[in-house]
This record gives C-alpha cells, sequence and structure tokens, in this order.
C-alpha cells in the first residue's frame, strides 16, 4: 500500500501541499494502538482488523515519506515520529519489565525444584 501510494504520487506529480495533509498522517494512530495492545494482550485484535489498520499505517506512510522524498523531514512525517516514540518507547519498557519479572519467577521456581530434591 505505502509503495503503491508513493509510486501514484511519483508518477501523478501531487502537490507537496494538501488541505488532507493532517488527516492522512494521523491514520497511523489505529496501527499504532493495536501494536501497543498487542504488546501487553497477544490475542487481542484479529487477522482483518490488523490488515486494516496496516493498510491506513500504509496510506498514512506513503503520503508523509512521499513529500519527505521531495523535502525532507516535513511536518507531519515528524510528528509520525514523535507519536511512535511517545508510545514505543514506554510500552517496550513496560513489556520488557513484565518479561523480566516473569524470567525471574521461572529462574526462582527452577531453583526451588533444585532445593528439594
Amino acid at each position: 500500500m505505502m509503495f503503491a501510494l508513493i509510486a501514484v504520487q511519483l508518477v501523478r506529480r501531487a502537490p507537496l501541499e494538501s488541505r488532507w495533509d493532517a488527516a492522512l498522517a494521523m491514520l497511523f494512530l489505529p496501527a499504532l494502538a493495536d501494536w501497543a495492545l498487542g504488546r501487553f494482550l497477544p490475542r487481542a485484535g484479529s487477522n482483518l482488523w490488523r490488515t486494516a489498520t496496516g493498510a491506513l499505517l500504509g496510506i498514512a506512510l506513503g503520503r508523509t515519506l512521499f513529500v519527505h522524498l521531495e523535502r525532507p523531514f516535513p511536518f507531519w512525517l515528524l510528528v509520525q515520529a514523535a507519536g511512535v516514540t511517545a508510545v514505543a518507547v514506554p510500552v517496550i519498557l513496560l513489556t520488557y519489565r513484565k518479561r523480566q519479572g516473569v524470567d525471574q519467577a521461572a529462574r526462582s521456581s527452577v531453583q526451588e525444584g533444585r532445593n528439594d530434591e
């Protein structure tokens, strides 16, 4: 989706500014929310939902990356990067801590099992 949208814009020589840029750029939010939820609840969502959010992500990135090719680091690309960073860093840290706790509990139970022998 992303590459197709970039190609269409290149061929049609799309304008670098559009009144729809803000709305198109924000289409990455459902995919970001789906990813964050999936980190905590891996079985949440469905293939259809992930396909839909992925398509929206492709549209959002297709537009902002097209503009980026012509005018590096456009405002909406920076907004997307900031949004991903603001969500991804805390989610990764929280799931890492959760995983460390599970790994620590597993190691403790293994140690206890060895001590019982």
